[in-house]
């Protein structure tokens, strides 16, 4: 289980200390950071209002991803996140052995595989710089 970042009040802003803490961004609303955790190698939410800390690299389940996931980011309404990863347990039939781009439902907790081919297709080559 990841260790709780440390939170360092700065004025009117909220400052995330964690060593351990990549590539943060924070969702429209304000009120979540995602980042990638160095010491998981998984794609991490944290909430702002609760500082509750999650796993977002998942199955819906709750069963971790078998790889790296990283470069994460929200949809404009914050409800799902998108990510690269090098999982191949995130979804069925994702056998390429080469890193892929998924999107959460964080309501649902659904993981849907995206640099696919129209059917489902699976590339033959990497897949990069996952932005919703």
């Amino acid at each position: 289980m990841p260790s709780a970042p440390v939170f360092a009040p700065t004025g009117a802003t909220i400052r995330l200390v964690a060593s351990y803490a990549r590539e943060p961004v924070i969702s429209p609303d304000g009120t979540k950071v995602l980042y990638f955790d160095l010491n998981t190698n998984q794609v991490m939410l944290l909430n702002l209002v609760t500082h509750a800390v999650s796993v977002v690299s998942t199955l819906a389940d709750g069963t971790p991803a078998n790889g790296t996931s990283f470069s994460a980011s929200f949809s404009g309404d914050g409800t799902k996140v998108v990510f690269t990863s090098q999982a191949s347990n995130l979804t069925p039939g994702d056998g390429n052995g080469v890193v892929d781009i998924f999107v959460k439902d964080l309501v649902s907790g659904t993981v849907t595989r995206v640099s696919t081919g129209a059917g489902g297709t699976e590339g033959n080559g990497a897949s990069a710089t996952a932005i919703l």
